[in-house]
């Protein structure tokens, strides 16, 4: 079973990248290599003839980061950190310490919304690949629930960190993997790569622009579609694109979905009317953040926080396949999908109240 969900992915993932080198206009020498790593299938793709031990060196950089940062491996820092909560304060790398530290930003930014202590929660839902599972009991949701409060996490000099109650834990799920591509960004430029496109899982970073200055064409995924099948397309240089949505990971129990982005709030899936928020951003590390806490904040509140940050925009999209932007991602994202509307912020709202 572990052998046929990987060779899916594969394909799923290799879907995309084709998809991304039809696009082009002019065909140009192109080399991939791709890794199964943080769980999820990696595929660097450059445009220069770059050698192997370019490719062997970014997915190194992935391995050592994700050894940092994955809450699955026991003996990453940051399992370690969640050892010692409650306990004492841990001395972390600076890389992991940056992580949690832009996690609070945003935790601040999105009033809760977006919060690295989801981690009980997270692992009491248990929302896989695997479609399985069942609805916890809200004795246990309630229990979980107490243990999540980004505000109880204590950042020190000299790269200190602190859980202050026994039983917390930090979930770097919805972030981590941005930092990642962006660090493997600054490595391909340090290696004299130009032009490329890094893709993590979905988040996906594109390196310069294509031959004659044209930018790179994304395909935006459809959220009741499978994997590529697209609702538009993004025009990007030099972008990242990340999107979060109701179709990556869900299991039916007793005929209703639950999908796996949970509200802190509530200690349940989120609930409102969208189904994937896509954002368009220069840092992977902002764009990962973005798409899980605007998802959760919804249109109005999650436009709200977008506007306020510089080079970010958002493509909403709704259950009732309405799609909301941000005041800058309509000169970057072109709707092509016919069964799906744009619309304004003021008409979604007047729907809404319906």
């Amino acid at each position: 079973m572990v052998a046929f969900s990987y060779m899916k992915k594969i394909f799923l993932f290799f879907t995309m990248t084709i998809f991304l080198l039809s696009c082009s206009e002019e065909k140009f020498e192109a080399k991939s290599d791709n890794r199964f790593l943080m769980g999820t299938v990696c595929i660097i793709t450059l445009y220069s003839g770059e050698t192997q031990d370019i490719f062997d060196g970014a997915f190194s950089l992935i391995e050592r980061e994700d050894m940092l940062m994955s809450l699955q491996k026991g003996n990453s820092e940051l399992s370690q950190i969640n050892e010692q909560a409650g306990i004492e304060r841990l001395q972390v790398s600076d890389d992991i310490f940056e992580v949690i530290k832009t996690s609070l930003l945003y935790s601040q930014m999105s009033h809760g919304a977006f919060d690295p202590t989801i981690a009980p929660l997270v692992e009491l839902w248990g929302i896989g690949e695997d479609f399985t599972g069942s609805v916890p009991d809200v004795s246990s949701i309630d229990s979980s629930k107490d243990l999540i409060d980004y505000r109880e996490i204590i950042l020190g000099d000299n790269n200190l960190v602190f859980l202050t109650e026994t039983g917390m834990k930090i979930d770097l799920g919805g972030i981590a993997k941005g930092y990642i591509a962006d660090k493997v960004k600054e490595y391909l430029i340090s290696q004299g790569v130009q032009r490329g496109i890094i893709n993590l899982g979905g988040n996906i970073i594109v390196l310069g622009s294509k031959p004659k200055s044209q930018p790179w064409k994304i395909g935006i995924q459809n959220p009741f579609d499978s994997r590529g099948n697209h609702i538009g397309i993004a025009a990007v240089t030099d972008k990242t694109i990340v999107t979060s949505g109701i179709y990556e990971r869900f299991f039916y129990f007793e005929g209703k979905r639950y999908h796996h982005i949970l509200d802190p709030e509530t200690g349940y899936p989120v609930e409102n009317d969208l189904a994937s928020v896509t954002i368009i951003a220069d840092r992977s590390i902002d764009a990962d953040a973005l798409s899980t806490s605007l998802f959760i904040l919804g249109v109005e509140e999650g436009l709200t926080l977008i506007e306020t940050i510089e080079n970010s925009e958002a493509v909403f999209v709704t259950k009732d396949k309405n799609v909301i932007y941000s005041s800058g991602a309509e000169v970057l994202f072109d709707l092509q999908h016919g069964d799906f509307t744009h619309i304004t912020l003021e008409k979604y709202g007047s729907i809404s109240q319906q």
